[in-house]
């Protein structure tokens, strides 16, 4: 974006009585923001770090802003503000309450300089209606993990893409074309980096995960850890490959997070699975059994526990509704994922 487009969130910073200047400063950084904000109050200078969104704020994608706002809090000291396209009321009523200042085309603005200067308006509709981006498929999504979790993707051919992807030749060689020429990923070496990671997880949120979904279960063992270790044994002695994801294995990696869900991936679906481990199907039950993406679903053992790629570890954590798995991403991108 350049610099003179941001004029559009800075022109209603301007217009407030009580600011005598702002400058916006144009470098990105190692967070992967976008640049610096100034803003000027009676001979107070004001600095943020500016994240800019052009596309939808969901559930997801504002996890990860609210994770990323508090890690910069803590290890630098400095606060962030959101430049959106659009925020709606839920998602501005969860910014403010994390301390998040913002603004958006549609003119909802919350902007807290300090007890004596404030400015919030929330409620605007969103003007103008932008072209609604294809909708990512299933295979899409799949490929896209394939592409940046794999260390050497650029060379591989498709059908060894395909193999990595669990897809067929053909959607491969049709789809890897179609996400290279709209600069999903960026090629660095042998390997892809993704070019937007919030809608990275934001496509596993809405829909990669919901087709891999195979239903949700609670056992009898009251101890989540437990739990995962007889299920664990009961899947090597069928002898059906699996991996666990989301908060399990970040605490298997890092030992700061677990959570009450058990996320599995499994590679062949078996009933006799649930009724050998003793699971009861339960719609709120902490035991999530998920089909395998391919072999993006196997990456490492830990303690004797097969987990798949940080990536999907990654993006399971910011997908739970737990706020305390939310600061576990942030801590788990910052060891594994940060480039």
């Amino acid at each position: 974006m350049r610099k003179q487009d941001y004029d559009h969130f800075l022109s209603p910073i301007r217009e407030l009585p009580w600011v005598a200047k702002v400058e916006f400063i144009s470098n990105p950084d190692d967070w992967g923001l976008d640049g610096t904000l100034q803003v000027t109050t009676s001979g107070k200078k004001h600095e943020f770090l500016v994240a800019l969104k052009n596309s939808f704020l969901d559930r997801v994608m504002l996890n990860a802003l609210i994770g990323a706002a508090q890690k910069i809090r803590e290890t630098s000291k400095k606060e962030l503000i959101l430049f959106a396209r659009y925020v709606p009321r839920p998602s501005g009523d969860r910014l403010i309450e994390a301390g998040i200042n913002f603004l958006d085309l549609a003119g909802n603005i919350h902007l807290a300089l300090g007890p004596d200067y404030q400015r919030t308006l929330l409620g605007r509709k969103e003007i103008t209606k932008t072209k609604s981006p294809k909708k990512s498929t299933t295979a899409k999504v799949q490929l896209l993990y394939a592409m940046i979790i794999h260390p050497a993707a650029v060379p591989l051919s498709v059908r060894e893409l395909a193999v990595i992807a669990g897809l067929s030749k053909s959607s491969v060689a049709t789809l890897r074309s179609g996400l290279l020429s709209e600069g999903a990923v960026i090629p660095k070496g042998d390997k892809y980096l993704p070019r937007n990671p919030e809608q990275l997880i934001s496509s596993y949120s809405q829909v990669l995960r919901p087709r891999l979904l195979l239903g949700r279960f609670r056992g009898q063992e009251s101890d989540p850890a437990k739990q995962m270790q007889q299920i664990a044994q009961v899947l090597k002695q069928m002898e059906i490959r699996f991996s666990i994801t989301g908060g399990p294995a970040a605490d298997l990696l890092q030992h700061y997070y677990r959570g009450t869900e058990t996320p599995i991936f499994i590679f062949k679906e078996n009933s006799a699975v649930f009724k050998n481990a003793k699971l009861m199907p339960d719609r709120e039950g902490p035991i999530i059994f998920l089909k395998g993406p391919g072999e993006l679903a196997i990456w490492r053992e830990e303690k004797g526990i097969p987990l798949p790629h940080p990536w999907l570890i990654y993006s399971e954590l910011m997908d739970c509704r737990d706020p305390r798995a939310h600061e576990a991403a942030t801590e788990f991108h910052e060891e594994f994922l940060k480039k």
